[in-house]
């Protein structure tokens, strides 16, 4: 089971920096972006991938129950990135900016800060899940092993994401 599931996790971590890229080249077309509109979305990136960590964290999964959730998790990440990509394309029409126009800073803070908050929020949820999966599998519910478990789940994930 192990090989499977650090598969999983590293491609967890390459799909995640690929959607991240796309999604960032899409956000800078549709605000003419710079350095502060790409500042704006890793922050919103991160706040809402912080978000749902936090919020996973919180909550105690068993093993049969945290498969389960990464499951039908991943199938509505399947549902919502086509619809991220047209919520992207249509900000602007939303946003009621004209052609040529650039967006002032509260439009487009408010734009990016909403519009990432499905997707990282489930990423975030997705990393604990499986390092809850981890846990779970290989019985290292001590606190000691805690910390050094996670980081293994996050290295995985990093590699997958180079």
């Amino acid at each position: 089971m192990t090989r499977p599931l650090f598969g999983l996790v590293i491609l967890f971590g390459a799909s995640t920096i690929i959607i991240q890229t796309i999604l960032l080249r899409e956000w800078v077309t549709a605000f003419a972006g710079n350095e502060l509109v790409i500042g704006l979305i890793l922050f919103a990136w991160l706040f809402w991938t912080a978000a749902g960590s936090w919020v996973a964290g919180k909550i105690k999964f068993g093993l049969n129950i945290s498969v389960n959730i990464l499951c039908i998790l991943q199938l509505i990440l399947s549902l919502i990135l086509p619809l991220q990509f047209i919520l992207i394309r249509l900000l602007k029409t939303i946003l009621q900016i004209a052609p040529g126009e650039i967006a002032g800073f509260i439009p487009i803070t408010c734009a990016t800060f909403f519009s990432t908050a499905p997707l990282c929020f489930i990423y975030g949820f997705n990393f604990v899940l499986l390092w809850t999966i981890y846990n779970d599998l290989f019985h290292h519910t001590s606190s000691n092993n805690s910390s050094l478990n996670i980081s293994k789940i996050y290295l995985l994930e990093s590699f997958g994401a180079g």
